[in-house]
């Protein structure tokens, strides 16, 4: 007798009916305020109820478990604010651009445009925050400014004044950007996770084939060019935003740049642990993130994928 898969038997849970997905995901919506990681979990909960029923089906999840939380929260933390504020930063930041994504992946059976369909969202909260902001570098110094105040003015400190300025001046200049790489990965991340749990419950060793197929199409890329080339050659006043946008393009093209790892690591039969140690090494040097990503877009010209391909010897 075979043990069951838990991940198996957790989708298979979420899959009881409305009740359930909505508990689970306003459940795991409460933990994520201890582990923000979780929130992934509670929002891939809503991209399978999407991907296996229908857009309606996962709006109703969205609009429960929202409602859910919210009381969870009121109660836990005896005040209303709380509960509403629960409420709104997982449908915004969460629920609702999954769920987009999720009906983009339903409708179409395209991961890449899916992914298309994060990235225009990573790139919409880009322009908005230049938009209503401004100059975003020098709203964000002050942000941050305050928020390490406490290093900045503490004494006996191991970093220079000088040098914690020059830090906060860089990291200023890149949070917008960050934000909406962000959103693009978390987006991703928990449609992955969903796609991942319904392929386990009714196509089993699908996720992994529609995952290393994963590539990006030359009109996406040829955005990117013009966006490179606006950060680096185009008036001052475009270049700040064009700068952020590049961050969301890289944060798109690195899903890519692990599609086209995935892909060879299968075709060359290599063992799990290649993978593993690729992932781990993209906490431990961050610059991986820019050889995946540039790996990605140049699968996106020249299809990298047919040097894998069995018995066959690609020509230039």
């Amino acid at each position: 007798m075979t043990a069951r898969n838990p991940m198996r038997t957790f989708a298979s849970y979420i899959m009881r009916g409305h009740a359930t997905a909505i508990l689970i995901a306003a459940v795991f919506t409460l933990l994520s305020l201890l582990v923000p990681p979780l929130m992934q979990i509670s929002a891939a909960v809503i991209a399978l109820v999407t991907l296996r029923n229908s857009a309606q089906y996962g709006l109703s999840v969205i609009l429960g478990a929202g409602i859910a939380a919210g009381v969870f929260a009121w109660v836990l933390m005896s005040g209303l604010r709380p509960g509403m504020g629960v409420i709104i930063a997982a449908w915004a930041a969460s629920w609702l651009p999954v769920w987009l994504a999720a009906n983009v992946l339903r409708a179409t059976r395209s991961i890449s445009l899916a992914l298309g369909m994060a990235a225009a969202l990573g790139i919409a909260a880009v322009v908005f925050v230049n938009i209503v902001i401004g100059d975003t570098t020098a709203w964000w110094r002050a942000v941050l400014a305050t928020a390490f105040q406490p290093v900045i003015s503490g004494e006996g400190a191991a970093i220079s004044p000088g040098d914690i300025d020059a830090f906060l001046d860089a990291l200023a200049s890149l949070m917008t950007g960050m934000i909406g790489g962000a959103i693009v990965i978390g987006v991703m991340t928990s449609l992955f996770i969903g796609r991942w749990w319904q392929a386990i419950l009714y196509n089993p060793g699908g996720f992994g084939a529609e995952f290393q197929g994963l590539r990006i199409g030359r009109q996406f890329s040829i955005f990117a060019v013009v966006v490179t080339a606006v950060m680096m050659m185009g008036p001052e006043a475009a270049t700040s935003m064009a700068s952020d946008v590049v961050i969301v393009l890289m944060a798109t093209y690195l899903f890519a740049g692990l599609a086209l790892a995935h892909a060879a690591a299968a075709a060359k039969n290599a063992s799990s642990a290649w993978l593993i140690s690729l992932y781990g090494l993209l906490f431990v040097l961050p610059q991986l993130v820019i050889v995946l990503a540039s790996a990605g877009f140049t699968d996106s010209w020249m299809d990298l994928r047919r040097y894998l391909r069995p018995g066959r010897k690609p020509t230039a």
